[in-house]
């Protein structure tokens, strides 16, 4: 949905964004795509316009952005910031389970190779490590909670900063006593 707003009726805008996801390209490349795709969006302009629609989109209301540096373009008074781990081996085996043509081998460089682009495109394009606990606002990790745990913990979270939000969530007190 974001690069279809970034993109709206550019097909080949949105492909070429599409490229970039979790990749940026490097000025020579950005060089070299521009004079063969003249209306070309350079990385920095790509980050640019998603920083602008991610800030937009939030300031609107309610929404779940998950990854493309949105914590960090989304002022924490308007945003609960989770980072979801799980320990590799299972992130492993969920991948393979996903993808059953893939070798366990496959599997993990597939993996590998995903966690490095994203740590890339986050910190080319925020500064930021992406997996650095301190910039969020909640952690969970998913090899001590399941799925449904894992819901009812954002949510209690979200609860407190946003109470008129979510005026039907149980409270922490219903549950006391």
């Amino acid at each position: 949905e974001i690069l279809d707003a970034l993109h709206e009726n550019d097909e080949l805008g949105k492909s070429v964004l599409e490229s970039l996801d979790e990749r940026l390209l490097g000025y020579r490349e950005d060089w070299i795509y521009h004079l063969f795709v003249p209306d070309h969006m350079s990385s920095p302009g790509y980050i640019h316009r998603l920083s602008q629609l991610l800030f937009t989109l939030a300031m609107r209301g309610r929404g779940i952005f998950v990854g493309r540096g949105s914590s960090f373009v989304i002022p924490p008074a308007r945003r609960l910031a989770v980072l979801v781990v799980r320990d590799f081996r299972a992130r492993t085996a969920r991948w393979q389970q996903q993808n059953p043509a893939r070798t366990a081998s496959e599997a993990r460089g597939d993996l590998r190779r995903l966690d490095r682009l994203r740590r890339e495109f986050v910190w080319k394009s925020f500064r930021r490590a992406v997996d650095d606990p301190l910039a969020y606002d909640l952690c969970v990790n998913l090899d001590r909670l399941d799925i449904e745990a894992a819901v009812r913990v954002i949510l209690a979270a979200l609860e407190r900063p946003f109470p008129h939000e979510f005026p039907n969530l149980p409270t922490a007190a219903a549950h006391s006593g």
